[in-house]
């Protein structure tokens, strides 16, 4: 049989040819991955038989281990002809002391809460029936040791007098999205730092709220508030005067500020404390210079809204209303 012999152009023609038939070979055998359905694989749809299924084993084998510490209790001897002991029911003081005690819970926050409640529904009861509240109020007492330093004024009359150095001031608080929590009465002390009271007094009598703000509260401490001034009214730091023995931290209510922390007065803003509780630890610390003549209840029912460590906010704190009583 005589073989022809190709050239060398046809046999790299041939070549190229077979390599571009091998690129496009495609396998009959389907090599793509085959797809998997995620809630085969986690078996959502039976956890829950799984879970059912797990509560059944868990019972049968807590049946199973009182059984075989009863048998290990009794040795094994088992009376089938002794009557079964009917079992004692089981008391229900100690769930009733339980609803009790969460009883009680629910009235005192209750209670909080009608201590911070108003009404003004007339009832058309005489004026003279009506139970009157009788509320402790700061006697005015002359500070003359404070005042001796002011010899070249010329002071005028008591009464004038009682109004210039005691000047009373309102809080309406409310807890934003909760309720209203009440007003507090605060009685300022001109001859303990007037400067920050003429800011105080300026503040409530133009009615600024919206510069006031509640930052922080320490349950059982006191709160953390901040007054912001116009540039007009900035007070200077070192040209603040005060004096220490006008009024000490005796009583819960007292409005006071630290001389150490007063950064803020170079960015027109006051901060000031409004204690819940006497601490007598703050005084020759904090300059005092306002006691709550009324409303103290009312910072009793706002603990619950800070944090104990932090003094973070639960439920936002703001003043809705603030004013100038007398």
């Amino acid at each position: 049989m005589e073989v022809t012999r190709l050239s060398e152009k046809r046999r790299r023609q041939q070549l190229d040819e077979y390599k571009k038939m091998i690129l496009d070979v495609k396998p009959r055998v389907d090599d793509v991955p085959p797809k998997l359905n995620v809630r085969d694989m986690l078996r959502a749809s039976k956890l829950r038989d799984d879970c059912n299924a797990f509560e059944r084993i868990r019972r049968m084998n807590n049946e199973l281990l009182r059984n075989v510490n009863i048998i290990s209790r009794i040795g094994g001897q088992l009376d089938t002809f002794r009557e079964r002991k009917m079992n004692s029911a089981r008391s229900r003081i100690p769930l009733i002391l339980l609803q009790n005690r969460y009883i009680e819970r629910d009235n005192i926050k209750f209670g909080q809460f009608l201590k911070t409640v108003g009404t003004t529904l007339d009832t058309h009861v005489a004026p003279h029936l009506l139970r009157h509240v009788r509320k402790d109020s700061v006697e005015f007492v002359l500070p003359a040791q404070i005042l001796a330093k002011y010899h070249q004024i010329k002071m005028p009359p008591y009464s004038q007098l009682r109004r210039l150095l005691r000047p009373v001031i309102y809080f309406d608080f409310y807890v934003k999205g909760l309720r209203p929590a009440g007003r507090i009465t605060i009685q300022l002390y001109t001859e303990a730092c007037p400067q920050v009271v003429l800011a105080f007094v300026r503040a409530c009598r133009n009615g600024d709220k919206n510069k006031i703000f509640v930052n922080r509260l320490f349950p059982g401490l006191w709160l953390d508030c901040c007054l912001l001034l116009p540039q007009e009214q900035k007070i200077k730091p070192k040209h603040i005067e005060y004096d220490m023995r006008a009024l000490d931290h005796n009583r819960s209510g007292t409005l006071a500020f630290t001389l150490d922390q007063q950064d803020a007065l170079h960015k027109d803003a006051l901060k000031f404390t409004l204690s819940v509780k006497p601490l007598q630890v703050l005084n020759g610390k904090r300059v005092a210079f306002g006691v709550a003549s009324s409303g103290t209840k009312v910072l009793d029912s706002m603990q619950v809204f800070g944090m104990k460590k932090s003094g973070k906010l639960t439920k936002s704190i703001i003043i809705s209303d603030m004013g100038l009583l007398v």
